[in-house]
């Protein structure tokens, strides 16, 4: 028979160890072998992306991480950039996008406003894209072309709330309004004319502990102060619900936004 408790043990501190060489934006440790399955969205933001780039020749992705989703466009149209605010990230990205022709900045990380000051002019870019990163919208306007896009796809305010309150409790943050309504509104006041939209609300699925705390680890704002000592018991309640049903599914909210800048 399995001893539960030292599989407990071993998943977790496991997780700690392999967060330390975590890099990027590269979740594989725990997709690759399937510990950790997202649900599919009714959208590929790769290839919504994709179907715009025909006639770029300017593209922008802020806040690029590693580079990890911006090279998986095929061609890149000719001048490329992608900033990041994440100092170590800054290097991984020009590793992987530099030998494809991308122009990395790095920008300086922990402003009020998020990327508020990009070093480039007025009207320059034809497409701009971020993924899951925060923005400032008038910059975005400033450096879009009159008739470029903006697409973007943004985690709401549901994404992990089930976790938090296994976690946390009453301690919880209050659920966030953050939705594809408000989400519109903002855009349309910062001058912005939308001309798609989609929001799913599904969950990635974590078939054991060790997944849940390399969750934890890497995306630190899940849940602030997260050590796996401070959540033991919280820890072994979601470990022992694994065992019993097989999976814990942790809610996700996607939302997605593709928009023009006005002539």
């Amino acid at each position: 028979m399995i001893n539960k408790e030292k599989n407990f043990e071993y998943l977790v501190n496991q997780a700690v160890e392999d967060a330390k060489s975590f890099k990027g934006w590269d979740f594989s440790h725990i997709t690759d072998p399937r510990r950790m399955v997202e649900a599919p969205t009714k959208w590929n933001f790769i290839n919504k992306v994709q179907s715009y780039l025909s006639s770029t020749e300017t593209l922008l992705d802020i806040g690029t991480a590693g580079g990890e989703i911006l090279s998986r466009f095929h061609p890149l149209p000719r001048f490329t950039y992608a900033v990041e605010d994440y100092p170590p990230n800054v290097m991984l990205a020009k590793e992987k996008l530099e030998p494809l022709g991308v122009k990395v900045i790095g920008v300086e990380e922990g402003k009020e406003s998020p990327f508020g000051d990009l070093p480039f002019k007025d009207d320059y870019f034809d497409i701009i894209i971020n993924r899951h990163t925060s923005y400032t919208g008038d910059e975005v306007y400033r450096i879009l072309k009159p008739g470029g896009y903006y697409i973007t796809q943004q985690l709401g305010g549901l994404t992990t709330v089930n976790l938090g309150m296994i976690m946390q409790g009453e301690k919880a943050t209050k659920l966030s309004n953050w939705n594809l309504k408000v989400f519109k509104e903002r855009m349309l006041e910062e001058g912005f004319v939308i001309i798609d939209e989609a929001d799913e609300i599904n969950f990635g699925r974590y078939y054991d502990v060790g997944a849940i705390v390399y969750h934890l680890i890497t995306c630190p704002w899940t849940i602030e102060n997260f050590t796996p000592e401070n959540y033991r018991d919280e820890l072994l309640y979601l470990h022992e619900y694994i065992q019993k049903h097989g999976y814990f599914d942790m809610l996700y909210e996607w939302l997605l936004i593709a928009a023009i800048k006005p002539l």
